[in-house]
């Protein structure tokens, strides 16, 4: 009895706490939740869930698939409970599901949309009780965070054994997480992108050197990026899912896609012009039509929604293309395919990196192992016509990037971040592109305007 009044307690006061944070502008602000995890720890499992719950894990793609479902889930007239923000550990849970129910503990959403930390998801999912599971990728990440794939594999697959009811949404190309759930009684759901004849360039990141059953090396019958793709092992037969959702003609330069399901073809728009962005969008539609939505309804839908600001933005002033774009780093995985689609964009551009995750006076050290398990051999490409770095770490990429063979007058690496302005060049370039880390969006936007600024400063000067 005094656990439950605790609970009430310790709800009513972490509500106010949100109301306060919210009426302040903080409202994309953990504490609240922590504060209920502080004062009741088992908050989580008392608090009220709405009728549907969709948890998104993997290594790569959760925010930018969370709010595409959150969005799409909007858009038709359901109310969703989501931090938008990417707070997907316990403090960031449970300030979504405090904002879920009402002061007597009643659900007051429709659904919730829950990024789950891949690494803690084992002991999340239990208590969230999911009734669909979107798992993205099981790649390369941090040493220091992931240290190998199959560590990532054993923690969801340990989350997913206790929510048999929950169902899966699998990559069927991702030679790794496809195989989640195969001893375990979860229905599987698998989405996937079929041959479209491109050629993905050779990589240093391996996420499937050997056959999981047999330990021979398997043979891809194509690959769309790293080991993305549709594998075989010629010694035991092991191949890849079938896919009940599957993109048979992608056109992403008119970012529109074929989906076939159950003997039909739907045409969906995409929302960008890049083959992982196409992978979050079948994700997208292997949920929702699971969930029954009707395809043209679906179709209509995804066509109003966009990736999050945090991971991609676009400008323009004077003719040239202005974008901040999320390549994490110490990930090696999503750094190399960030990397290969900027080397095969065909316009002439300058790259501006801002991957460090050492910040100001921040005593903690940074790890370099990852500069040389990326591929950063993709960048030497005779349309970029210039790779500015900068941030504490600017000799270290300045060796690595001579070491990729980029020509050393293509290299500007500078310590402090506000002397890059005067180093961009903005004459013969249709593209400028800057490459941030997850925590270092704001300083890529700030960089974005002021380029921007200097470009229709520039622009005036010469009309005058």
């Amino acid at each position: 009895m005094f656990s439950t009044i605790w609970f009430y307690l310790t709800l009513w006061v972490s509500k106010c706490f949100l109301y306060f944070y919210k009426k302040t502008g903080r409202e994309k602000d953990d504490r609240p939740g922590l504060l209920a995890m502080y004062l009741c720890p088992d908050f989580l499992e008392r608090v009220r869930k709405p009728k549907l719950v969709v948890a998104v894990t993997g290594t790569n793609g959760k925010t930018t698939i969370s709010n595409l479902v959150s969005d799409v889930l909007a858009l038709d007239g359901k109310t969703v409970a989501y931090n938008n923000w990417g707070a997907n550990c316990k403090a960031g849970n449970a300030r979504l599901f405090l904002d879920a129910v009402d002061i007597f503990n009643r659900p007051t959403k429709d659904a919730a949309v829950v990024e789950a930390d891949e690494r803690l998801c084992y002991n999340t999912l239990p208590w969230m009780q999911p009734d669909y599971i979107i798992v993205t990728n099981i790649c390369r990440d941090s040493v220091l965070r992931n240290a190998h794939q199959q560590y990532i594999f054993d923690r969801i697959e340990k989350g997913i054994a206790v929510v048999p009811k929950a169902k899966l949404i699998l990559n069927a190309d991702d030679p790794v997480s496809s195989f989640l759930g195969e001893r375990l009684p979860n229905q599987r759901i698998y989405y996937g992108i079929g041959d479209q004849g491109t050629q993905a360039f050779p990589t240093l990141v391996s996420d499937f050197p050997v056959c999981p059953r047999c330990g021979s090396k398997p043979r891809f019958r194509f690959r769309h990026y790293r080991d993305i793709g549709q594998f075989v092992c010629p010694c035991c037969g092991l191949t890849s899912k079938e896919s009940q959702y599957l993109a048979t003609d992608i056109d992403l330069a008119g970012q529109t896609a074929t989906v076939q399901e159950s003997g039909t073809q739907t045409r969906y728009p995409l929302i960008s012009d890049t083959i992982f962005n196409a992978y979050n969008i079948m994700a997208l539609i292997a949920l929702l039509r699971s969930l029954g939505m009707e395809q043209e309804r679906l179709a209509a839908h995804i066509a109003k929604i966009h990736i999050p600001e945090n991971r991609l933005t676009l400008e323009e002033a004077g003719g040239i293309q202005l974008y901040t774009f999320s390549a994490k780093g110490q990930n090696v995985s999503a750094a190399s395919t960030v990397f290969e689609y900027i080397a095969k964009e065909p316009s002439r551009k300058e790259l501006i990196l801002l991957l460090d995750e050492h910040y100001g006076d921040d005593p903690e050290i940074e790890l370099i192992t990852w500069l040389y398990e990326s591929d950063f051999e993709y960048l030497k490409q005779d349309n970029i016509e210039k790779i500015i770095v900068a941030g504490h770490r600017y000799l270290d990429y300045h060796l690595r990037l001579l070491l990729a063979g980029i020509p050393e007058e293509k290299i500007v690496c500078l310590f402090d971040e506000n002397d890059i302005l005067e180093h961009v060049q903005t004459r013969g370039v249709s593209a400028i592109y800057v490459l941030h880390d997850v925590y270092t969006f704001s300083k890529s936007r700030r960089i974005r305007d002021q380029i921007k600024e200097r470009i229709l400063r520039e622009q005036q000067e010469v009309e005058a």
